[in-house]
């Protein structure tokens, strides 16, 4: 974990958003920068952390849809210049396993901001690591998120909604490690700890990944 601290600048005493996922318009990014102005007065430190490059398979080199991701990273970069949060974000691009896992770690909330998600692993990785989660209704596996016990649902591009509950979660450290915990379980047949058992998914967010998750999920991820 030093060495992603360190490499990212991340100090020990920062409050830390993370955000997993390929650079591209439907992962909606940019909703996480817009909330960013709404409360750096009560949290004057906090950062966003951005991992992802364009790749559908997690490659160092971009995968398939690079290119597009390129012009999606620029204009993120330029709303953060234009809303002057530039200093609260930070972009990894990709990361080997090994500081993935770190970033994990080390955030104090992982969101998940995406219009449409089939499913949305990262918070499977997240709740692997005991970290509460605010995830977009868009994504499939918001339904698992029981409000305040195991994490926090907003609307998709509902800024105003993201600030909410990105607040309720960082100004209190007590609640944010009890929905880490999950010490309320969903009342559905899902295990997370199944779920984290395919960690090596995180990376692979294709739609063919997704829908293999749906062919295989009796065996896998549902007792």
């Amino acid at each position: 974990m030093d060495k992603f601290c360190s490499d990212v600048g991340i100090r020990d005493d920062t409050k830390m958003v993370l955000v997993v996922g390929r650079m591209d318009p439907i992962k909606r990014q940019d909703i996480v920068i817009k909330a960013i102005p709404h409360l750096t007065s009560e949290f004057p430190d906090f950062e966003v952390v951005f991992v992802g490059n364009g790749s559908f398979t997690s490659s160092a080199e971009g995968g398939l849809s690079h290119p597009k991701a390129n012009v999606w990273h620029r204009q993120l970069q330029k709303l953060a210049r234009e809303l002057g949060v530039e200093k609260h974000v930070r972009f990894t691009g990709y990361l080997p396993d090994e500081l993935l896992r770190a970033a994990y770690r080390r955030a104090d909330v992982l969101v998940l901001p995406s219009r449409r998600e089939g499913f949305g692993l990262v918070v499977a990785g997240a709740q692997l690591y005991k970290k509460p989660v605010v995830v977009s209704r868009g994504a499939g596996i918001s339904e698992m998120i029981i409000e305040g016990t195991n994490g926090y649902t907003f609307e998709p591009q509902d800024v105003k909604g993201l600030v909410e509950k990105l607040r309720l979660v960082l100004k209190n450290s007590e609640l944010a490690a009890r929905m880490g915990r999950g010490e309320a379980k969903p009342q559905r047949s899902f295990s997370w700890m199944r779920a984290s058992k395919n960690f090596d998914y995180f990376h692979r967010d294709h739609r063919e990944i997704q829908e293999e998750i749906a062919d295989r999920a009796g065996n896998h991820f549902f007792m």
